[in-house]
């Protein structure tokens, strides 16, 4: 685990922990309460187990890359001769493969006896927030990251700028997904799709919308609504 890949991750979760905290306050707010896809309504756990689940699952996520760098850092990153394109195309080709395997694994997931026993812990706010994107099954956690750790390995090792991007762009599109917040401004118009396809799935559609990054493999098993 070298230095630059310590003090990348630093920022990269800072921004990514930035961006969720300005959610869950622009969610609460009346200033924007215009932008919600949703009223919130209550969930069947408390608080405190909602916060303690979320803020375990921070400390477990942290781990989980900690745990990887250490023991496999040259089959995730270190391919810096490299140019900018093909560093772009292996940020790219990694967000593909891990969300056509994502794809799979939460489809699976919707299986009674997983649901029941896994994912339905993040299924119990019917009307997620910023912060519940880390609001999982612990296994489910360790589960998704080992999926973006392992698509890195498949395609790298690569550029260190690389990795580094696809867990900011993993982590940015995971938070906007459950911010359930919409603004009309064609800026935002990616933000609104990411939003909400999830928005949908949470909502009632518990069919539909599996992938999180890319709309392909949704529209390619007819699972897209």
């Amino acid at each position: 685990m070298t230095f630059h890949v310590v003090w990348g991750l630093v920022v990269v979760f800072s921004v990514i922990g930035a961006l969720g905290v300005a959610a869950v306050w622009a969610f609460s707010s009346p200033r924007f309460s215009t932008y919600r896809t949703a009223t919130p309504v209550p969930i069947r756990v408390t608080a405190a187990q909602r916060h303690t689940n979320i803020a375990l699952n921070g400390v477990l996520s942290l781990a989980c890359y900690a745990v990887a760098l250490g023991v496999a850092s040259t089959w995730l990153h270190g391919a810096e001769r490299v140019g900018l394109a093909v560093s772009a195309l292996q940020v790219l080709g990694a967000l593909l493969l891990y969300d056509v395997m994502y794809y799979a694994m939460h489809r699976t997931m919707h299986r009674p006896a997983l649901m029941r026993l896994v994912h339905g812990v993040h299924h119990r706010v019917r009307y997620p927030i910023a912060q519940d994107s880390l609001y999982v099954h612990h296994t489910e956690l360790v589960a998704g990251i080992t999926l973006l750790l392992v698509s890195v390995a498949v395609v790298g090792p690569v550029s260190t700028w690389a990795f580094l991007a696809i867990v900011l762009i993993h982590g940015l599109i995971n938070t906007i997904a459950h911010t359930n917040l919409v603004f009309p401004h064609r800026f935002f118009v990616l933000w609104n799709h990411w939003v909400m396809r999830h928005h949908r799935h949470h909502a009632g559609h518990l069919d539909k919308n599996y992938a999180t990054i890319f709309p392909f493999w949704d529209r390619l098993a007819g699972t897209y609504a």
